[in-house]
């Protein structure tokens, strides 16, 4: 890339892969892949505006199941990894529909008293798949407005990615160039909340928009 704080040309492409076994002393055996891809072009015909375009992959899955509890019986929840390495999406970096991490599988936690009412606690997935694109353009020597496109979403397993459960955000971000970076912020509008149904059959839907603000660009 031409700059690494706010580029406007150029490339980017990394992967990540970690191995897990309990031979190697671990507690589980698992293999986990993320892999990303940044792009960033200039044409003339759009004035000056800069196109950024991200994809983002993660993959993982235990190849080794184990009775954690002890109980002598493998229940669903250990088929699946262990929260600490579970992918995560949502907020500013990410799926910015959303506020941190509410993206993807959400467990409901039911009142325990009639004061308390029900709520929504994300508990990450085996798979994580996005798609961020953005126009940057130049309004002033330090100004910048950037409409934005996210598309993704975190799954429970590798085989339950589909293009229908991803999730769309649409919205609009202001960047301010800083000799350390440029400071942001952005409004995310999410275009379908997923709905969670609790116990008493009541549906939960997160918070439909969210403003992130950072500094550095979104990717």
């Amino acid at each position: 890339r031409d700059n690494v704080l706010s580029p406007t040309r150029g490339q980017l492409f990394s992967f990540d892969h970690s191995l897990a076994a309990r031979e190697l002393g671990g507690n589980e055996s698992l293999n986990k892949f993320f892999g990303e891809y940044h792009r960033y072009d200039t044409p003339g015909a759009l004035w000056g505006a800069t196109i950024a375009i991200a994809a983002r992959l993660g993959l993982a899955g235990l190849f080794k199941v184990t009775d954690r509890d002890g109980n002598g019986v493998i229940s669903e929840p250990e088929r699946r990894l262990p929260i600490s390495e579970r992918f995560f999406a949502g907020g500013a970096t990410t799926l910015r529909g959303f506020r941190f991490e509410e993206a993807g599988p959400q467990g409901v936690l039911e009142p325990r008293n009639s004061n308390e009412l029900p709520t929504l606690v994300p508990i990450g997935g085996d798979a994580l798949v996005i798609f961020n694109f953005e126009l940057r353009f130049r309004v002033t020597r330090r100004w910048r407005l950037v409409p934005f496109y996210d598309l993704g979403n975190v799954f429970r397993r590798p085989a339950d990615i589909n293009f229908g459960g991803m999730t769309n955000s649409v919205g609009l971000g202001l960047r301010f160039n800083t000799p350390i970076g440029p400071v942001g912020v952005d409004y995310g509008y999410l275009l379908d909340p997923p709905s969670f149904v609790t116990a008493s059959g009541a549906t939960l839907r997160p918070a439909r928009s969210a403003f992130h603000i950072r500094i550095g660009q979104s990717f």
